[in-house]
């Protein structure tokens, strides 16, 4: 017996909406808000160019003489920031219902 995500109330399986509120059985509403959406593409976003920032600063580093420091900010900083970016975009994905 399916549960309706809109409205809670369960109906019987051969139904093709909900038979109190109407919505179809795969609707699924937004899971945040609009200032919580807004602040995870703000930071999915930051989290691509602190990938960017890492690799220029590595790179310099290099240059500079500094072989630990920007070892270290291109294989270790650059992969997790960019790990970040990742996880906030599955994050998006699912606040917006696009299971």
């Amino acid at each position: 017996m399916p549960i309706c995500v809109r409205c809670g109330k369960a109906y019987e399986g051969p139904e093709r909406v909900c038979p109190s509120c109407g919505a179809p059985p795969g609707f699924t509403p937004a899971r945040c808000g609009v200032v919580a959406m807004l602040a995870m593409r703000i930071a999915w976003g930051a989290a691509f160019l602190a990938v960017i920032v890492f690799l220029f600063g590595g790179i310099v580093a290099l240059v500079r003489g500094q072989w630990f420091a920007g070892l270290l900010l291109i294989f270790i900083m650059a992969p997790v920031g960019y790990g970040q970016h990742v996880a906030l975009g599955m994050a998006i994905d699912y606040a917006r219902g696009d299971d």
